[in-house]
């Protein structure tokens, strides 16, 4: 009897310490002011706080949580998701991205001091191509002294948009709401469009999807693999086309890191082999 008294009392102890422990990272977590900060836009766009009134917006805009993107056609918006202020409006933190060289990602440094400017970047960056409507539904970020959970949620009713994903830690989320689907990103190049496709340069893409019988199904997307609706299969991505969305995407690190790039606007990713980029 006594021993078993002695064991309670040992469990008892070791569950009091651990909420002191979980309480003590609780009150030490801090929450961060997170912002979206438009590094760059190109023809026309207007943004929304209230899903009413439109606004145009600049290169320098800052916004909030629960703001609307549009963009016209032949447009693009470069914006970046983090801590104001900080690396051109990026967080900071672990989990620097690193920039490839050679077949494809050095050819978006062609417009004069593209993508290959820079070897690592720690932003996360999403690029808002024509045509596009993008709601920015959630950005969080939770810091500890060991570790930071962060939770982007964007909403793409339309249109096609590009992005990086700096590393994240197992708690946190990055999600695209997609009119017939999910798309949960972990620490990746990506680039999707609001029909269903989608590819992943960089990384993995877990895709929750509802068919056309209204079923939902998961795929995952893995690194230099696309997700096609039309036959629900997924498959690499051709080299033509990989060599494409690198150039793309390096222009758009350009874009945070202040320089000007190529000027591509559009990138068909719903066609069936290599898709026609608009650089004029």
């Amino acid at each position: 009897m006594r021993k078993t008294n002695k064991f309670a009392s040992k469990a008892l102890a070791g569950m009091v310490a651990l909420g002191m422990v979980a309480a003590a990272a609780q009150a030490g977590a801090e929450s961060i002011p997170q912002v979206v900060q438009v590094v760059k836009v190109e023809g026309s766009a207007q943004y929304s706080t209230d899903g009413k009134t439109w606004q145009t917006l600049h290169q320098g805009d800052v916004l909030k949580s629960g703001a609307v993107i549009r963009t016209a056609e032949r447009s693009l918006v470069d914006v970046t998701l983090g801590e104001a202020g900080a690396s051109g409006g990026a967080a900071t933190g672990p989990g620097l991205l690193n920039i490839p060289s050679g077949s494809g990602a050095g050819a978006g440094g062609g417009g004069g001091g593209g993508g290959g400017a820079s070897d690592t970047e720690t932003a996360n960056i999403v690029r808002i191509f024509e045509s596009t409507v993008l709601g920015v539904d959630k950005l969080t970020l939770e810091r500890t002294g060991v570790d930071e959970v962060s939770e982007t949620q964007l909403d793409l009713r339309a249109g096609q948009i590009m992005g990086n994903v700096k590393k994240l830690s197992a708690q946190s989320k990055y999600e695209i709401k997609l009119p017939n689907g999910v798309a949960g990103i972990r620490g990746s190049k990506y680039i999707w469009s609001s029909a269903g496709p989608g590819g992943t340069l960089d990384g993995d893409v877990r895709l929750a999807y509802v068919g056309l019988n209204g079923t939902v199904q998961v795929f995952d997307v893995p690194t230099r693999q696309k997700f096609d609706p039309g036959t629900g299969q997924v498959a690499a991505i051709p080299d033509s086309d990989y060599d494409q969305y690198m150039a793309i995407f390096n222009d758009m690190l350009s874009s945070a890191g202040g320089q000007q790039g190529q000027r591509i606007k559009f990138l068909d990713i719903s066609c069936g082999h290599t898709c026609p980029v608009d650089a004029d």
